[in-house]
């Protein structure tokens, strides 16, 4: 299995093979398939539940696919225990064809790379093999559950101490707001249906923005279940050194797995870094964007299809 040091931006599995099939024998799982459409009392199996649970738990979204006749897949979503953020109809395509379709038609509008996507199987095959060969992570079999366990929601706290454990999957994206207006933000109830896709750590520093009030307030309740918030505020016996907190914060993110930083701003960006933020960010070897709050949530203005 492959260790990762920054953390998966989504986990993808397929509803059949992975949550109703209790053996990784491919063809068993065909035989599932076709049972679906006449067993009224469907149910996850036993290694199917342990994958959703571990899965729910690392509070990344979850996206599944499926090759089922609408009547079906609705039956076998209503099975499991919530429902996924993402369902992918792969219209009989082949495996490779399927991957192929969801990387092009899902992954970009998204905003993902092929190396942000997990890949999550109880089954070793064709579905394993082509996500590899889109540059996918994958997890198959008993490795599943393992590897998400390590992907933990709670275990990112981690963040907050000294230690960088060889195994920690932590920080991929962070976001550090600039200026901070809830006004400014854009619609709040995309924010929250979708910052689980975007935010996965919100540094956010004393000096930068105010770390009290309405606006900051909002923030942690829009993005606070998909993201760990850190705070950067200078010990009360220090001086204020904006740029040495963000300097020692930043780093800190990057030596447990940050690869990017999102700067958001209101209207100017120059205005707004008036620390140098990006430069800092940047020689410390973070990919950085500066976007403002509208254009950070844009692409999630339009509902997503369903049966992509």
């Amino acid at each position: 299995m492959t260790l990762y040091r920054s953390r998966p931006r989504v986990i993808f599995t397929d509803l059949v093979t992975t949550f109703f099939t209790d053996n990784q024998d491919l063809s068993v799982a065909a035989r599932t398939v076709k049972q679906l459409g006449c067993d009224d009392q469907l149910e996850l199996s036993h290694s199917g539940a342990q994958i959703w649970q571990s899965a729910q738990a690392t509070r990344l979204p979850i996206v599944v696919f499926h090759d089922l006749p609408k009547t079906r897949w609705k039956r076998a979503l209503r099975a499991l225990p919530c429902q996924p953020d993402l369902v992918i109809a792969s219209g009989g395509c082949s495996a490779g064809e399927m991957m192929e379709l969801w990387v092009r038609r899902v992954a970009k509008r998204l905003n993902l790379a092929a190396d942000d996507i997990l890949y999550v199987g109880d089954a070793e095959g064709s579905e394993a093999e082509a996500a590899a060969s889109f540059g996918m992570r994958s997890c198959t079999g008993d490795e599943a559950v393992r590897q998400l366990d390590l992907l933990h929601f709670y275990k990112r706290q981690l963040l907050l101490s000294d230690r960088f454990g060889e195994e920690a999957e932590l920080a991929n994206i962070v976001l550090l707001p600039l200026d901070l207006n809830i006004y400014d933000m854009g619609d709040t109830d995309i924010l929250r249906r979708w910052n689980h896709f975007v935010f996965d750590t919100v540094l956010i520093v004393e000096g930068v923005v105010a770390t009290s009030g309405f606006s900051l307030k909002a923030l942690e309740k829009n993005i606070g279940s998909g993201a760990v918030l850190l705070y950067g505020i200078a010990d009360e016996d220090e001086p204020q050194d904006t740029g040495a907190i963000v300097q020692e914060r930043l780093l800190h993110i990057r030596r447990s797995g940050g690869v990017k930083l999102i700067l958001v701003h209101t209207n100017s960006a120059a205005e707004a870094d008036d620390h140098n933020i990006a430069e800092i960010a940047r020689g410390l070897g973070y990919c950085v964007e500066l976007r403002t709050w509208k254009t950070l949530m844009s692409q999630f203005e339009r509902e997503p299809a369903w049966d992509a």
